[in-house]
């Protein structure tokens, strides 16, 4: 994806003047991280003036915090923060996360309701995690389902391999499955299954 998909534009209020007061939400070209671009150069404003024939603020809003929703379900649907810390992955997903926050902040202080979100079965990350020693372990779509499977097989699999096949029906793969090594380093969640 180009950065320019993750730039987003939140329209805070009209103006007397008709323009439409504008926080502009994207990520720096060098760095990655969260940026501003419409701050001004004084440091003085983050929103800027722009034209906008016929604006619903709050429709306009609603699209574009919908669209961050679905981007951030779409990269947290096979996540590992285990393998993917301080990868490029993350910045995005930060970013995400941060321009949700904007959103919400504006639907909250302006007291409007937040739009409905749709339902994305099996790919919010929170949906895919479990507990083992107290400690909340993330799991990513082909580790949800290694559990499923270990949880809900009506017939013992005594095999890794007879695991994987289960497991890649499942999930419709048709390449070899080799365990990853978050699941070497945590086997206890075998255990616990």
């Amino acid at each position: 994806m180009e950065l320019e998909n993750f730039r987003f534009y939140l329209f805070d209020r009209v103006l007397k003047n008709g323009l439409v007061s504008t926080l502009i939400i994207s990520i720096h070209e060098d760095t990655g991280e969260t940026i501003i671009s419409s701050k001004s150069a004084d440091g003085s404003s983050d929103y800027i003036p722009m034209k906008k024939e016929q604006i619903d603020l709050n429709e306009e809003n609603s699209n574009s915090y919908l669209t961050v929703i679905e981007m951030l379900n779409e990269y947290l649907k096979d996540y590992n923060p285990e393998l993917m810390i301080n990868s490029k992955v993350d910045l995005r997903i930060n970013h995400l996360r941060k321009v949700i926050g904007y959103y919400y902040d504006w639907f909250k202080s302006n007291n409007n309701e937040l739009p409905e979100l749709p339902t994305y079965p099996g790919t919010a990350l929170s949906e895919r995690s479990i507990i083992v020693n107290e400690e909340r372990i993330h799991l990513n779509e082909r580790q949800y389902k290694i559990i499923s499977v270990l949880r809900n097989s009506s017939n013992p699999l005594k095999t890794s391999n007879s695991i994987a096949r289960v497991v890649n029906a499942g999930c419709w793969a048709s390449w070899n499955f080799r365990f990853s090594p978050v699941f070497t380093a945590k086997s206890i969640i075998y255990h616990q299954s």
